[in-house]
């Protein structure tokens, strides 16, 4: 009768051990997996919040870089002219820069064609906001802003054209027409205030 108490006893307190083993290791499993869980989580929020960040930051070191090179060449400072300070100039500056881009990958038979007048379109739209700020007369002025936007529609036009001859994605193209939209708005902005101080 001992030997059968001790034997269940046995049996009972083994049963205890083995039970506390696995909510043990159970614990453990769970605390791990919960840990790599949490990990991983915050690693992706970490790596999305750390590429907002790093987008906000080149964007603003690039208009930085932008305003730099208008008025410091070689580390001197340089008189800054009425144009330069004009964000839709600044704006027409950069498509100039996207449209060249994007005209290199064009057919070599269209180098006379539409490429040269793409970049010749696009390049005006900035020198007439340039060359409209040096007259005297607003009337004058708005004129030039009404040939700058003139060369601005020629520009989307071509562009839409480039998709027509699949020299060009419409993917690139859209990402053109929403900074064409925002230099749109800003030249009519801009030659209304000339109208209105002209008097007309």
């Amino acid at each position: 009768m001992f030997i059968c108490l001790e034997n269940g006893l046995f049996v009972y307190l083994f049963r205890e051990m083995f039970n506390c083993f696995n909510e043990s290791t159970n614990q453990r499993i769970n605390e791990s997996t919960n840990q790599r869980i949490n990990e991983s989580t915050n690693q992706r929020i970490n790596e999305s919040t750390n590429q907002r960040i790093n987008e906000s930051t080149n964007q603003h070191l690039l208009n930085i870089s932008t305003n730099k090179t208008i008025n410091t060449y070689y580390g001197i400072k340089m008189h800054e002219f009425g144009f330069e300070k004009l964000q839709v100039w600044q704006l027409s500056r950069q498509l100039v820069k996207d449209v060249y881009s994007l005209t290199v990958s064009f057919p070599n038979e269209e180098k006379f064609g539409l490429v040269s007048q793409l970049r010749r379109a696009v390049i005006s739209i900035s020198s007439n906001i340039a060359e409209g700020s040096t007259r005297s007369s607003f009337k004058e002025q708005a004129h030039f802003s009404s040939l700058s936007y003139g060369s601005l529609m020629e520009v989307l036009c071509q562009l839409t054209l480039s998709v027509d001859l699949n020299y060009a994605d419409s993917g690139s193209i859209s990402t053109l027409r929403v900074k064409i939209e925002e230099i749109s708005n800003k030249l009519n902005s801009l030659r209304k205030s000339q109208l209105k101080r002209a008097g007309k």
